[in-house]
């Protein structure tokens, strides 16, 4: 179901026999012309593992194998339809028809940034770090907080992103409450930034959660765990019983994708054989891992296009995250730079940029939408639970339809 559902494929459990075709495993030992065996198209069982976190391979990687495995079923089961005479009709994957969709988030790890730390001294020459410190010794000059001048740029973009705050500045508690109603009030997502051990433990996570709510306002829908903390399978497990819609922690300390598909999925429990109740958003790119690697701003940008190439192959999406400590003209110029390319080349190749629950909840609603069609006098009618739900209409001849079904 997993797979048929990143698709858009319309399908029932139920009254399998009014479908043109049914997908199947060999353990069902289903036979027939109509019949898809699932197993026999691509390796059903290293799928579900690579799903389920348990086969990976550290390094940089832009292999989405889950995504061509599902175009393989996809093709199957659209050649099931036009041989009987039928279109295939898909629910498409963005609003709006966007091509693909990249959601913008920022970890606030700090609100303060001296111009002594290591990452700036390397970034910079050493005039300009000279510059930088006198300023710094004169003025007092913050280089790190950077959140109002983040809201500016992507409102100027009309585009909303996500902020991963934590509960815990100490000295800068203040300034991270302000931080907060700024954010709010700009229309952006708060999020939590976890941390204590909340990626292995219930309460923590709880107490945490409870913490952002009673500073903002806001019950957090999702979660980054501070420097990627993560335990497969039990963070899943912990974050699902949190409540939490979707979690976006799942990386690692690499480029492009820890598990090999390019679109928000639910991580499968193999111990129990279903799926968690959370969604799993991915991570591609990372301004912190192309700031250790000491990476220039040409070489930021050509994964950024690497990345954005892949993904928009399967019409997928992926997370990019850049911390507002690192989003300073003076001290990262280099990787402010990148970030504003990056939007606006996002925005040129029509992507749909917004923030992570934004991007969840359109999963689920595309996921839940029940479409009522049929085909009548060769044109598809119908309407859907959802209003407007954008859909694909593939016919036997090639052409395909985009239309929004009400």
């Amino acid at each position: 179901m997993e797979m048929l559902d990143h698709l858009g494929i319309i399908y029932s459990e139920n009254n399998i026999d009014t479908f043109p075709c049914i997908i199947a495993s060999t353990k069902s030992q289903l036979v027939g012309k109509n019949v898809i065996i699932a197993d026999e198209i691509i390796p059903l069982d290293d799928t579900l593992n690579m799903l389920s976190g348990n086969l990976y391979e550290a390094g940089d990687s832009l292999n989405l194998e889950i995504n061509e495995h599902e175009k393989k079923i996809l093709d199957s089961i659209r050649s099931a339809f036009h041989d009987v005479g039928l279109p295939l009709v898909r629910k498409w994957f963005w609003p709006n028809f966007a091509k693909a969709c990249c959601i913008l988030t920022h970890d606030i790890d700090w609100l303060t940034y001296s111009p002594f730390h290591r990452i700036v001294l390397r970034s910079n020459s050493i005039t300009k770090t000279l510059i930088l410190i006198f300023r710094y010794l004169l003025t007092g000059i913050d280089y790190g907080y950077n959140i109002p001048e983040i809201l500016e740029i992507e409102t100027n973009r009309k585009v909303k992103s996500t902020f991963f705050f934590m509960t815990d500045y100490q000295k800068d508690n203040a300034k991270g409450r302000d931080a907060e109603r700024l954010v709010k009030g700009s229309g952006c997502e708060i999020g939590l930034h976890g941390s204590r051990g909340s990626h292995r433990d219930i309460t923590i996570l709880r107490a945490e959660l409870e913490r952002l709510q009673r500073s903002t306002g806001v019950m957090a829908e999702g979660v980054r765990y501070h420097r990627l903390k993560f335990q497969t399978p039990l963070t899943w497990s912990v974050t699902s019983d949190a409540c939490l819609n979707y979690d976006t922690t799942y990386s690692d300390h690499y480029f492009g994708f820890k598990v090999p598909l390019c679109f928000p999925f639910h991580p499968i429990n193999r111990t129990e054989y279903n799926r968690y109740n959370v969604i799993e958003i991915p991570t591609a790119f990372m301004d912190w891992i192309a700031l250790n690697r000491k990476y220039k701003e040409d070489h930021c940008k050509d994964i950024l296009n690497r990345i954005m190439t892949v993904v928009e192959q399967h019409n997928g999406c992926f997370a990019i995250n850049f911390h507002n400590t690192y989003l300073n003209a003076d001290t990262f110029h280099e990787m402010y730079n990148t970030y504003i390319w990056m939007l606006d080349n996002l925005a040129s190749r029509g992507y749909w940029i917004t923030s992570a629950i934004n991007c969840c909840s359109w999963w689920m609603t595309r996921f839940t939408a029940k479409l009522n069609i049929e085909l009548r006098d060769q044109k598809v009618i119908g309407n859907s639970s959802i209003k407007d739900i954008p859909v694909v209409i593939e016919k036997a001849s090639g052409e395909n339809i985009f239309l929004n079904i009400p």
